[in-house]
């Protein structure tokens, strides 16, 4: 009874945004999103990878760092201006749960089509989050940890919080190219006593977006070294590079 009359409170002090473009949001907006921005988030499922021109849901290409690690690289779309842009950094600075149950609805749909083909359950998976940044322990919001929380909802999966980021560490964003990687290198580590509960286990480390894959490369090292079976990264959306009018 408390939990419902706290929630109609919240809902009156803090009514809901449109995950998209920020928007107050009535009765029938869909999904943490205004009808308009519902539309352009369908749009997208027409668009394809650009390197292999497939839906993003079946595409497979590496992103630059790589790791011999992982097993495969999953996303839902790719990181386009507009809605898409609205809703991962509705995540990072607000911590939308609107925003988070929307992305884990299409991330848990390509893991699940991921796991048809292997022939495991989406229940014995371990789904691990990214480590937040400095910045985001001190804001309380942790985009990839929301997202690990949602997926949990919906194909149920255990969620285990097994990575951590030194103190003072730079932050991936500010940085590019090699200097990420080496940063995500010195950055991440494994959180004590957390090998049992990684060893032999499939994991799918968890992230709202990939851009070049060098926080990935490092924690699928780290969690390699703790004998995990199999390592998939998951993230709702990722990015495509351009040098000198190519992809790469």
């Amino acid at each position: 009874m408390k939990h419902k009359l706290w929630r109609r409170i919240k809902a009156l002090l803090f009514p809901p945004r449109c995950a998209g473009c920020g928007t107050l949001l009535d009765g029938d907006a869909s999904a943490g999103l205004c009808p308009i921005c519902h539309a352009n988030f369908l749009h997208t499922e027409n668009f394809g990878c650009p390197l292999c021109n497939r839906p993003d849901l079946d595409c497979r290409c590496l992103p630059r760092y790589s790791s011999r690690y992982v097993r495969a690289y999953l996303h839902t779309c790719a990181y386009l201006p507009g809605v898409i842009t609205g809703i991962v950094l509705s995540l990072k600075r607000r911590q939308n749960a609107d925003a988070a149950a929307l992305c884990a609805q299409r991330m848990a749909k390509a893991l699940q089509m991921d796991c048809a083909v292997r022939g495991i359950s989406t229940s014995s998976l371990l789904l691990i989050p990214l480590a937040p940044s400095e910045r985001s322990r001190r804001t309380g919001i942790d985009s990839a940890y929301s997202l690990a929380k949602a997926l949990k909802k919906q194909c149920g999966a255990t969620v285990f919080r097994a990575l951590r980021r030194t103190y003072g560490a730079d932050e991936q964003k500010k940085l590019h190219g090699a200097q990420r990687l080496e940063n995500a290198k010195k950055t991440y580590r494994l959180r004590p006593f957390v090998k049992q509960r990684i060893r032999g286990r499939d994991i799918v480390l968890v992230d709202d977006i990939l851009t070049t894959g060098a926080s990935c490369r490092a924690c699928a090292a780290l969690l390699h070294a703790a004998g995990a079976r199999s390592i998939t990264v998951l993230t709702f959306a990722k990015t495509y590079l351009y040098r000198k009018g190519a992809l790469c």
